[in-house]
């Protein structure tokens, strides 16, 4: 069954306000009837399915334009950066990634579309605790998995990618939130850092950008920017990225 409308607006003011991405994810479901995307109660009828583009603020309904804005009123008033707070399921996630994380190849055999070749980048060198598979389905076929990984150092790193494309979704970037951008292959996609926080003390450093197929997440459980130092600071987590392909 598809999500209402209403579900839809709930699920996209989520994206924007917990993850505080600059695109908004969102999946148009295959067999989805496409006039009602198009519907004047629908926020973001700019999203096709299979299609990523970058628009700006203003081409945003109102409240989206809203709380959009005071996003880029933060990033503005700031260090270039976007900062925002974990939620409770995040923190369990995150604090049991190793435990969810499945061996690589029994998930790999059931993925919506190859993984991406991480054996040129840091990853390679990292040991890899497994894969996370995270939808659309419970037995697969997956479009969007999480490797789980652990530097020399202990620290958890995670690659996370959704081939989009793949399961009829969409990705809409809204280009005044983009604060770094990624080369992926020989084209420089639009990306967008953030550090969030949770009550409990636990942080997470986060890159996310997309291609014309997949959203990727690059994820380390620390402060790069304050913790990282000079091996593991901002340009290490851009570094990694564009090793990945």
């Amino acid at each position: 069954m598809r999500p209402s409308i209403a579900e839809h607006n709930a699920l996209l003011i989520r994206y924007l306000m917990v993850f505080l991405v600059g695109y908004v994810l969102f999946t148009v479901h295959a067999g989805a009837d496409i006039r009602k995307k198009t519907d004047v109660g629908n926020p973001v009828p700019q999203i096709e399915p299979g299609k990523a583009k970058l628009v700006d603020l203003a081409s945003l309904p109102p409240q989206l334009r809203r709380t959009v804005d005071e996003e880029i009123r933060r990033l503005r008033a700031g260090d270039g950066v976007l900062y925002g707070d974990m939620t409770p399921e995040e923190v369990h996630d995150l604090e049991s990634a190793d435990e969810q994380a499945q061996p690589l190849d029994g998930v790999a055999a059931h993925a919506s579309v190859p993984l991406a070749d991480v054996s040129g980048s840091d990853l390679a060198g990292y040991a890899m605790a497994g894969v996370v598979p995270e939808g659309p389905g419970k037995a697969g076929p997956w479009s969007s998995v999480k490797r789980v990984y652990r530097r020399p150092d202990g620290v958890l790193v995670m690659l996370h990618e959704w081939a989009y494309a793949a399961e009829g979704g969409g990705v809409l970037g809204v280009r005044e939130l983009m604060n770094a951008s990624v080369r992926h292959g020989g084209t420089r996609c639009p990306a967008q850092f953030a550090i969030r926080r949770a009550t409990t003390g636990q942080v997470v450093s986060e890159l996310r950008w997309f291609t014309d197929a997949k959203v990727f997440t690059l994820s380390v459980a620390q402060d790069v920017l304050a913790d990282g130092g000079k091996d593991h600071g901002k340009a290490w987590l851009l570094h990694v990225a564009e090793t990945i392909e």
